[in-house]
């Protein structure tokens, strides 16, 4: 547990309002050298007190936000399935009744429902499953959203799940667009290679 002190907490506030800001403006505004600067940002990452979070705004690339609540006798294999996932934010272990908060981003509602559907209810991981769309944020909402990344075409989806793309109903009937990382995609955010789409209602 790192111990903040004031010089360190002003730093902080600074580069939450811009994290773009130089050292040297930073030791200007705190009255101090700027390798001192230097130091202390170094140590408060080193601790991870200090984090540089870069990601996109979801609205203004019309994504959709879903957060979902269930209950799970084991946690850590739910997040296990999502870890991988292109389409998984976070996740939380919670107190209540519903002991698991996951969030979930994508083009389209369908999407994340199929995913909900076919991961946490058909797969009995979890009970009590409730999902709810994010309408609207009071401040402006930055996640880190992965477009792309490691392709899996040819091995196991990286949620673990026993069958690809190609054999699942929901993507068979067009509710959902499909993992990126196992090269079955057809939404319009990540540049794929991927394999032939199957025809709705085939």
């Amino acid at each position: 547990m790192i111990s903040l002190d004031k010089r360190d907490m002003k730093i902080i506030n600074i580069l939450a309002r811009n994290p773009d800001i130089s050292q040297e403006e930073i030791a200007r505004q705190l009255g101090i050298s700027q390798p001192a600067v230097a130091l202390r940002i170094r140590k408060l990452r080193d601790a991870g007190a200090l984090v540089k979070y870069v990601g996109v705004d979801p609205f203004k690339l019309d994504l959709y936000i879903a957060k979902v609540e269930a209950s799970a006798n084991d946690p850590d294999k739910v997040f296990d399935t999502f870890r991988n996932c292109p389409f998984f934010l976070n996740g939380f272990v919670t107190s209540g009744r519903r002991n698991l908060c996951l969030f979930l981003s994508a083009e389209n509602p369908s999407t994340i429902e199929s995913i909900v559907s076919k991961r946490l209810k058909s797969d009995s991981v979890a009970d009590g499953v409730e999902l709810d769309f994010v309408m609207s944020s009071a401040r402006s909402v930055v996640i880190s959203k992965r477009f792309g990344g490691r392709n899996y075409a040819g091995e196991r989806p990286p949620c673990n799940c026993e069958n690809f793309c190609s054999d699942c109903k929901y993507y068979q009937n067009g509710f959902c667009v499909g993992c990126p990382a196992v090269g079955y995609y057809r939404g319009k955010l990540v540049p794929t290679k991927s394999k032939k789409p199957i025809a709705m209602g085939q």
